[in-house]
């Protein structure tokens, strides 16, 4: 019987090799974000009563991004009669819903503690588990073939880029992957491995807004397939850890909002994604033009600077990046509104529209736009230590390097679904090989659902898929030692929620 701590153990090697590209580019991966998330928790983590050596340096990076990326005083009039400009002097202090505050402390004192490669082992680890867990537990293969599994991963997919982003996007994977491991292997985990599951995937959904929607959605696919197996005679686990961690995901977000209104006296703000997905399209011009000024919609005043691109409509200076507190908010409230009365005027037309925006999604994943070289512009709020970092790093200075990886990753990935197709075929009889097919068949739904639900939620963008493509590559690698291993008869085949 295998012991119960091998895996971890084999989860710590893992995660070494995850985070080789790190050590070799001599740099973590960073995003514009990743400024924000680090040094806006040098304020609360203060407030607890620590004060870290390395705080001083990006709290005063946080404040300088957010001025030149966000202001919250207005470039730009709002022209809202019943609210008028705000001073300068007067501009609140605003929390922004979906910016996790439990993600940007636990990175600050990571990073205190041993800087950004620590962030990147702890984000590895917290990925290596649940593969460890799955590799060893649940399909009973060796340590060493999860190790070069690992490497392989690190090669070929984008998992060690995500792995070492200083962004929470690496947690996304595992909202797919942990409750299809519960579901489909629940039986074959150890009590540990139930009570460690659960802080991973609670953990993960806390991470982001998106995370909570995509999670409820696993829910509730995993509550179907687990009816649905036991009308079929086999057993397979309710999925009450999945159920536990969103609960628990959704109650963070509630004491969040709460600890933000205490804080600054506002409800938190929510960015107006749902409006800027429709920023390009006519659907939300024409509607403008038909309806306005009567609608009451504060978009009226703007109809003529439409259509932007989205990423302009949420930061630059002629939208919601340049309007004051008052119109910065007033716009947040009425993207719902916004969206309902779109849909009632054109039901068709808006429905085509996100329905294909959030089918391109599933298919965007290339990782290009996180290209260090080309963001170096926004770096530069960074404290200098960091930006030379970045400078010297190998990605910066062989900016082909990055290109040919995104290049490998995608061919690997279009390559892993004729395998998967191949690999389940060669398995479909095999009563011990069931518990890998219905993993399989629920993390590629899990990975499907992220796409729709980004594409819908923002807008069609590569990185929001890529943060979890790299899990088609392991389900394939997987599958592929599962049959190398039935050769060998010295090895007992583990279990299924179908067998008896």
């Amino acid at each position: 019987m295998q012991k119960v701590g091998r895996p971890y153990l084999y989860a710590l090697i893992a995660a070494l090799v995850l985070i080789l590209p790190v050590l070799l580019n001599g740099a973590a991966f960073f995003y514009e974000d990743s400024i924000g998330y680090v040094g806006k928790a040098v304020g609360p983590v203060r407030a607890a009563g620590l004060h870290l050596k390395a705080g001083d340096d990006w709290l005063a990076a946080a404040k300088h991004h957010d001025a030149a990326a966000a202001p919250a005083v207005a470039t730009v009039a709002t022209p809202a009669p019943q609210a008028a400009p705000m001073a300068p002097a007067a501009a609140p202090r605003v929390w922004i819903a979906g910016r996790s505050l439990v993600y940007s402390v636990a990175t600050y004192l990571l990073y205190a503690a041993g800087g950004f490669t620590l962030v990147a082992f702890w984000q590895a680890l917290m990925i290596a588990v649940p593969l460890a867990l799955v590799w060893m537990r649940c399909l009973g293969l060796s340590g060493w073939s999860l190790i070069v599994g690992a490497a392989v991963l690190a090669v070929a997919s984008s998992l060690p880029l995500f792995a070492g982003l200083v962004m929470p996007d690496y947690a996304a994977a595992l909202i797919a992957l942990i409750p299809a491991m519960l579901l489909a292997f629940g039986a074959r985990l150890r009590s540990l491995d139930h009570v460690v599951l659960f802080a991973l995937l609670a953990y993960a959904a806390m991470l982001h807004d998106s995370h909570v929607v995509v999670l409820a959605g696993m829910l509730a696919l995993c509550a179907i397939v687990a009816l649905l197996v036991r009308r079929q005679g086999g057993s397979a686990a309710w999925p009450w850890t999945t159920a536990f961690a969103l609960l628990a995901a959704i109650f963070y977000l509630q004491a969040f909002a709460l600890v933000a209104r205490k804080t600054t006296g506002l409800p938190l703000m929510r960015l107006p994604h749902l409006t800027a997905h429709f920023a390009e399209s006519p659907i939300l011009s024409g509607y403008l033009a038909r309806t306005c000024p009567g609608n009451g919609f504060l978009l009226c005043d703007y109809r003529n600077r439409l259509p932007v691109v989205w990423t302009d409509f949420l930061f630059g200076q002629h939208f919601y990046g340049g309007m004051d507190y008052a119109g910065q908010r007033r716009l947040s409230d009425q993207q719902v509104p916004l969206l309902i009365a779109m849909a009632k005027d054109r039901p068709v037309a808006v429905a085509t529209f996100l329905a294909g925006d959030a089918l391109r999604q599933v298919v965007l994943f290339s990782y290009l736009d996180l290209d260090q070289a080309r963001k170096l512009p926004f770096f530069a709020a960074m404290p200098a230590p960091q930006v030379a970092r970045i400078e010297a790093s190998a990605v910066v200075r062989h900016p082909g390097w990055l290109d040919a990886q995104d290049l490998l990753q995608r061919v690997v990935v279009w390559l892993s679904l004729p395998a998967l197709a191949l690999i389940a075929w060669r398995l479909r009889g095999d009563t011990h090989a069931r518990g890998w097919l219905l993993l399989a068949g629920i993390v590629c739904a899990g990975v499907v659902l992220n796409g729709l639900a980004c594409g819908l939620l923002a807008f069609p963008y590569d990185r929001f898929q890529a943060r979890v493509i790299w899990l088609l590559p392991f389900l394939a690698l997987s599958g592929a030692a599962l049959i190398k291993r039935q050769s060998s008869a010295t090895i007992t085949p583990p279990g299924g929620p179908f067998d008896a």
